[in-house]
């Protein structure tokens, strides 16, 4: 993995009303954490998830998180918004079925987890 200090000049950061950290593990990738994310929709729009790439660095700023990932693009993750929503839930579902098939396996772990496995 390419290793970010700082967003990328001119990124915007992603900042979804509702976010967990999901550990993807693998015999052939071996151990990814990654920001499954969500926002709420409208009447005509609807709700929208995104799975980012990988967590390259994880940072506590007070109120959020900060996040670099893989790609290059970074989250803006705020404290309180750290929960679960239904269309985030059906996709993480979606995911484990999806990963079974390939010798994967995905869950939802503590913010404590991903700090601590980027400190090594």
């Amino acid at each position: 993995m390419t290793e970010y200090k700082t967003a990328p000049t001119g990124s915007v950061p992603y900042t979804p009303d509702s976010w967990v950290i999901v550990k993807i593990q693998s015999e052939q990738y071996g151990t990814i954490y990654k920001v499954l994310a969500g926002w709420s929709g409208s009447y005509l729009y609807g709700d929208s998830w995104k799975l980012s790439s990988g967590i390259v660095t994880f940072v506590d700023t007070g109120s959020y998180y900060e996040s670099l990932q893989d790609s290059g693009s970074a989250y803006m993750l705020y404290k309180n918004n750290e929960r679960m929503s239904s269309i985030m839930a059906q996709t993480l579902s979606s995911l484990e079925l999806q990963l079974q098939g390939m010798d994967a396996t995905i869950e939802i772990v503590k913010v404590k987890e991903v700090i601590e496995s980027l400190s090594k």
